[in-house]
């Protein structure tokens, strides 16, 4: 995806990124991230002082993985942890059997959190899901409790199927928007994270969960005619809104992102029907719109994964691995530029911020921050810069429900 001076200048900012998050202190630092991001640096590099790095890195997270887990989420928690082990290390059975083990004695009672991706049921499904892929028995029961968990929670509604975000679970502003809740059109913490993680489940092809992946692929496809249901009328600053609630006025497009918007929904649905046998051309369609989106449009202020420059570049970069179609390549090359320019010398990391709104009463006052943290700042950018030179297929991204297939032209 990346050559010549704009090559040169990804590969100095993962070198700059890497070198500041060495100056962190203790407190600021994130083993898993960081050991994460050293295994994709020691593949690309290819040298001595990268290999020995990852090294430190690992075995700084392997002390970190000692201490108690205050949470069993996918991001920051048990779950997470697990699934970056996992993917970066090939000896370590013993502590991801007592993770499937730990996971799956929480699902006995009916859960209580919420449904999505970064905190919730979601998220645990992603793990297990992982685990079973490796051929793991121990975690098939926590797929078939985290798929029973989801059809219980489910709302059957007249177009379909979704999942509503309680009004205890929001943040306050929302909670104040919709008071008794609403259903999240986001894939970081909406239906459409769900819908990726079914259609994963029903791909699957272990006999022994054939009835789950059956569940799985019928849930599926009633959650994915209530998105569908979803889609707003033409607008050129996107198709589908953040969210639904009876309290709210008419919905509106969401900016767009990976965890809410067109860029996340489409890659998470042209994954589940590439996975599940479907016709995948509506969203590859939708992926197009937001490919030749233009960039005022799309509300982006930083350059970080999550709803920055550095997400949309990663998906149209998957958009144009699975499809070939030059028309992503160009607007994937348009967002590394933008990600690169974005830097703000002695800011940040390596001049890479996150922006946060301002104070209470003040916050169309942007605040620039420094970030080490992979889904919003400099990790997350390093890996996708690191995945747009080149090298082995970044399957850190499965983590976010991202990583679309190549399927039928």
């Amino acid at each position: 995806m990346l050559e010549g001076e704009l090559a040169e200048a990804a590969r100095s900012a993962v070198r700059a990124i890497v070198d500041d998050l060495d100056r962190l202190p203790p407190a600021q630092r994130r083993p898993a991230d960081e050991a994460l991001l050293w295994a994709y640096v020691a593949g690309a590099f290819d040298d001595e002082a990268a290999a020995s790095r990852y090294d430190e890195a690992f075995a700084a997270f392997q002390t970190w993985l000692e201490a108690p887990f205050r949470s069993l989420q996918l991001y920051g928690g048990l779950a997470g942890a697990a699934w970056v082990l996992m993917h970066i290390n090939d000896n370590t059975e013993e502590f991801l059997q007592g993770a499937d083990r730990t996971l799956t004695d929480a699902l006995r009672e009916p859960w209580r959190g919420s449904h999505d991706l970064i905190v919730g049921l979601t998220g645990l499904g992603v793990y297990f899901v992982e685990r079973v892929r490796a051929g793991a028995a121990t975690a098939r029961p926590g797929i078939a409790r985290v798929v029973e968990q989801l059809s219980a929670m489910a709302d059957a509604l007249p177009d379909g199927a979704a999942w509503c975000s309680q009004p205890q679970l929001l943040p306050s502003w929302q909670r104040a928007a919709s008071p008794s809740g609403h259903y999240d059109a986001g894939v970081a913490h909406g239906t459409p994270g769900v819908i990726a993680l079914l259609g994963a489940v029903a791909a699957l092809r272990d006999p022994a969960l054939a009835s789950t992946a059956a569940q799985a692929r019928e849930l599926c496809d009633r959650a994915s005619r209530w998105l569908r249901a979803r889609r707003l009328p033409p607008d050129p600053r996107g198709r589908f809104p953040g969210w639904v609630a009876p309290e709210l006025p008419a919905p509106f497009p969401a900016r767009t992102a990976w965890c809410y918007g067109d860029p996340g929904i489409a890659a998470a649905m042209w994954t589940t029907a590439i996975r599940t046998g479907a016709d995948a051309t509506e969203w590859r369609e939708l992926a197009l719109e937001i490919a030749q989106r233009p960039a005022e449009l799309c509300g982006v202020d930083d350059a970080t994964l999550c709803h920055g420059a550095a997400g949309l570049a990663h998906l149209c970069n998957r958009f144009f691995q699975a499809s070939g179609d030059e028309r992503f390549r160009e607007a994937a090359r348009g967002w590394f530029e933008r990600t690169l320019a974005m830097r703000r010398p002695g800011e940040g990391i390596a001049g890479f911020t996150r922006v946060r709104g301002g104070p209470p009463g003040a916050e169309h006052q942007l605040v620039h921050e420094a970030a080490p943290d992979f889904l919003d700042g400099a990790i997350g950018i390093a890996l996708v810069l690191l995945a747009g030179l080149g090298g082995e297929e970044p399957g850190w991204d499965r983590m976010m429900l991202c990583d679309v297939p190549p399927g039928p032209p």
